[in-house]
Parts: structure tokens; sequence; C-alpha cells
């Protein structure tokens, strides 16, 4: 293990030195510059033309790609460190020492004792709220993200590090908004233009695809080019998920691989966590087990495309901070509670299983920041752009971005629906005409209107179906679900059969003694024997069955979460909880 003083790995900058790029040596590589005064490095992809320009303006905004830039500049003697616009390359900064400490990765900064080791309660809190800690905190109190378009300038003669945005999702959506039809076109030329800028020279394409709208957007734009493509699922066997894929594919030629998530899938589950705990260095508690699975499958392709970012033309499905009714209708004074109920009882159910001091801890740490955050965004903006903004800094930057590590690991991945045009775009239209998925459906119809004829994976019904039929398919989708055990729509996630099959148990990790002072062993053994269906079902009759199943898949998120707790304290090595 190397010590705190060796630096022969570290790129240093300033003397004294003024700022340290932990590790930076094997993580960044030097790149051009349109300008000889201006050094440039960029750790992860920049799409496209244009990177000499931009290191040598320092203007990184406009970019395409998951990256983080380093410019010297020598006549001004100061270090620029650019993070691409949605955040999605993590880059990290220590906030209590001199000088200014930067990784990739905050494993490193732990092993070398470049940081204190304790854990964040607030930062805990938030993490099993909304499955990652919320603006720049990590889940050690003094390692924090450096944010979504972020550009710090740190001045090498005196250490001052100052703090600037090269993009910010409030400034687009501050205007009044343009009807969908104003910006039809220019909104479908520019998806295909990212999309023609994330498959330029390469081949075969690869493409996730779960019969959604937004990953069959990825499959029409490249069968309209005619691309060798290899689709790519990961779906329970018997699901919609399943069947929907191998008819997709068949229809565009794209050679499927499908891969189910069953028993072997169950047994390896504790290992799949622990995989995207290390990885991810603990900083997000959604599962992400199964595209850890399917990324080692991925072997043909020379990229992936991944249809994250298509969330923002449907501004329902916004994932955690969509735009559900409640929310919707409160008052800018009332959104905090009407967003917070979406949260709290997931969130009591994933502290319920932690040991008491530790629970205490928390406390109401999880919604009191989230009414932080809430406030923090422009007074004058409704619930809509709210959870726009809420949806890039806190579910894009964050959530995607891991997602985003575990492709990259294997393969680079690429979101075409994040292109800088589209996105600007996007933005620009008013919220009242992106509660469905319009812009998919222009695209769908432009590229392959026989997949935009075909019936939704979610649903089973055609997007372009009445809301109130789209609606009344969903819920009685859930109860199919519950009462017949019907597995054609649990789609890709399984956690009841998983954390059944598992080896070793659940039981065994969470009851080993050093996770002693994390969980409340009680309540452990009570969730895991409800989750396990060792708890009598009641015999109410099927609205107390549906009930139950759902406690009892709800409850399973709570022993996910604590395994991942469990797998990254073991990992990281951080002690005083």
């Amino acid at each position: 293990m190397r010590s705190v003083e060796d630096r022969s790995g570290d790129l240093v900058f300033g003397e004294g030195p003024r700022a340290v790029v932990v590790d930076g040596a094997a993580d960044f590589r030097e790149v051009e510059s349109a300008d000889p005064r201006r050094r440039g490095w960029l750790l992860g992809e920049w799409i496209g033309a244009g990177l000499p320009e931009a290191v040598a303006t320092g203007e990184f905004g406009a970019g395409f790609g998951r990256f983080v830039a380093l410019v010297h500049d020598r006549e001004r003697r100061r270090l620029e460190v650019h993070v691409d616009r949605h955040g999605l390359m993590p880059f990290f900064r220590v906030s209590s020492r001199d000088p200014l400490l930067l990784c990739a990765r905050v494993q490193p900064l732990l092993d070398r004792g470049l940081a204190q080791g304790s854990l964040d309660h607030t930062a805990l809190a938030q993490a099993l709220a909304f499955h990652t800690p919320l603006g720049p905190r990590t889940l050690v109190t003094d390692v924090a993200s450096v944010g979504p378009g972020a550009k710090l300038v740190v001045d090498l003669e005196s250490g001052n590090v100052e703090k600037e945005r090269s993009w910010d999702p409030a400034v687009p959506l501050s205007g009044e908004g343009e009807p969908y039809e104003a910006l039809r076109e220019e909104i479908v030329e520019a998806f295909l233009e990212g999309f023609g800028r994330c498959v330029a020279g390469e081949g075969p394409i690869g493409v996730t695809l779960s019969g959604g709208i937004d990953s069959r957007c990825l499959l029409a734009a490249g069968f309209a080019r005619g691309l060798p493509i290899e689709a790519y699922n990961a779906s329970v066997p018997g699901s919609r998920s399943a069947l929907y894929a191998e008819r997709l594919a068949a229809m565009t030629a794209a050679s499927l691989h499908a891969h189910g998530v069953g028993m072997d899938f169950a047994e390896g589950y504790a290992a799949r966590l622990r995989g995207v705990v290390e990885l991810c260095d603990g900083l997000t508690f959604s599962s992400e087990v199964e595209a850890h699975w399917l990324r080692e499958y991925a072997d043909g392709p020379t990229v992936m495309l991944h249809g994250a970012f298509g969330e923002l033309s449907k501004l329902g499905k916004m994932h955690f901070h969509e735009l559900v009714p409640p929310v919707a209708g409160a008052p800018r004074e009332g959104l905090v509670e009407a967003h917070w109920s979406r949260f709290a009882s997931h969130y009591e159910k994933n502290v319920a299983v932690l040991a008491p001091d530790l629970r205490a801890s928390l406390g109401d740490r999880a919604r009191e920041t989230l009414a932080e955050r809430v406030d923090g965004v422009d007074p004058a903006f409704d619930a809509a752009r709210v959870m726009q903004v809420l949806y890039f800094e806190e579910f894009m930057a964050k959530v995607t971005k891991w997602s985003a590590r575990v492709w990259n690991d294997r393969l680079p991945t690429r979101f075409p629906f994040a292109y800088p045009r589209y996105v600007d775009a996007l933005l620009r239209v008013r919220s009242e005409d992106r509660l469905t998925q319009p812009s998919q459906m222009d695209i769908l119809r432009r590229t392959a209107p026989e997949l935009f004829r075909f019936p939704d994976g979610n649903t089973g019904a055609r997007v372009d179906s009445p809301r109130w039929l789209i609606q009344a398919l969903t819920l009685a989708n859930k109860v199919r679900t519950v009462l017949t055990a019907s597995r054609k729509t649990l789609d890709h996630s399984d956690r009841l059969t998983w954390l059944a099959g598992m080896k070793p148990s659940a039981r065994e990790i969470l009851f080993d003694e050093s996770a002693a002072d994390l969980f409340d062993r009680a309540a452990i053994e009570q969730t895991l024997d409800f989750v396990l269906g060792n708890t009598p079902a009641p015999v109410f009759g099927p609205v107390a069955a549906v009930r139950h199943r759902i406690a009892r898949h709800g409850f399973a998120e709570a022993i996910q979460k604590a395994l991942q707790l469990q797998f990254w304290r073991e990992y990281s090595g951080v002690r005083g909880i």
C-alpha cells in the first residue's frame, strides 16, 4: 500500500504542491490542446470533435461524453478541473486537506490515509431514502463529489479554489417554454445527430434492449442506418420483457443475446451486489445487479448504447423524481411533503433493520435534506421544473453515473439521449407537452414505424394509447403479478426469488459478527422471515393478498440495502459507525 507521501503515480500541480490528482498518472491521458500555453488531460471519453479547442478555451459545457478534463494554464499559473455537464464521470475531492486532493475513486483516498474514513450519517440516510447521497456528499465524511458541470479553478500560487458551473439545467428551464410542435423537427434531428456521433466508426453496436420505448429508439435508429446490432436483454424467464425483446430483435434483424435472471442468478446474488458496491464505492443503493450480470456477456460490440436520459420527454416517469399527481398539484410550499411521501415508507423499512443507535442518529435527516435541496431551487419554479432539476442533479448525476461505471468497467457505453443539442432543445419544451413520450414516438415514426406500433414492454399497450388505458393496464399488471404469481410482468427484477436462493444466505451475511454494530438482529430476523414467506399470508381475500405481497417486495428492498451497507463497510474499511 502506498503511503501518504508517495506521489509517484499522482499528477502534481504547483509548488508545495497546491493540487494533487491521486493516481492521476494512470487514470488520465494527455490530450492535444489548440493553445500551447494550456496543457490538457482527460479521464473518460469525449465523443466527437472539438476537444483541443475546449482545452484551449476552457469551454466544456457543450461537450458530449462522460469525462473529467484537467487543464494546466501555465501562463496564468492555475489548474482547471472540468466535469461533464451531467456529472456522469465520478470525481471526488477531499475537503479537509491542503493541498487540494482529487481522485476518480473514493477507496484510494481511504487506502492511503488521505481521508479520515468515518461514516457520514446524513449521506447514509439520504442513500437509504433516495438510493444515493444528495448533493456533493459521499458515505465518507470528508470526501465530496465534484458535481455535474462543475469547473474548479485552483490558483497554483495561493491555493485558492473557486467553483463555477459550465452548464446548469435551471437556465433553460427558466424560460416560459415552447409548444412541442414548434420544436419537433429540431428535437428529432438532434437525437439522430447524437446517435450518429455515438456510432461513428464503431461496429457492431450493442443495445441494452428492455422492450420499452427508449431502448427501442436506439434499436430503430441503428436499424434505419443498416448497422449490425447486438441486442442484450436480461429478464426474468417468461416475462413480457424477455418476449418483447425477442420479437423486436427479430423485426430488425438484430442479433439477440437473451440471458434469463433465474435461479443460477439468484445463487450469485450476493456476489453481484458486492461487485457493484466495490465498483461504485458504495455510492449507489440501487441494485444494478442485472447490469453487472449482463455486461459479462457483451463480448461482440465495440460500444454499448443505453437509453438513459430518455425519461426527460416523459416527466410522469422520471424514476425517483417523477411528476406524479400529488407532486404536480402541490403548491410550492407543500412540494417537499408531497414529494417526500414517495420515499417515506421505503425509508422507514430500510432504517428499521439498523441497530438502534445508528437508526436514531439518522433520524429525520433524509427528509430535512430533501427540503434543503428543494428550497435551494429557484423559488419561481413550479413543481414540474423543480422535479426536472432534481432529476438531473440527483438521479442522472448519481444513479445513472454508477450504472454507467458498471457498464464502462467492461465496455464503452454511451447515451444518445444525453446529446447536448437534444437535451437543450427538449428543455425548451413546456412541461405540459412532455408528460408522455412525444419525441420518442416521433423518432420511431421517422426511423421504424413498425416498432412504433409494437406494444410497449412496460404496459403491453401501444405507446400512443390513451393515458387512462395505460394507467389501467399498469394497475392490472401489478395485481396480476401479486395474485397469480405471474412472471410475465416481473421484467428483470425478482428480489424475492433472488434473496431466497442466494448463497451464502442473507442471514449468514447479516448475522456475521462484523455487522453487529450495523443491524438489529431481531429486526433482521423478522424481516427475513416475512420476505422469504415464512410468515403466514393473510386469508382475508384478494386485497389483503395484494398488500401482503407488495409489502414483501418492499421489505426485500430493505434487505438488499442492508447487504449493500455491510459489503461497503467490509470493502471500505470504514469504522466508527
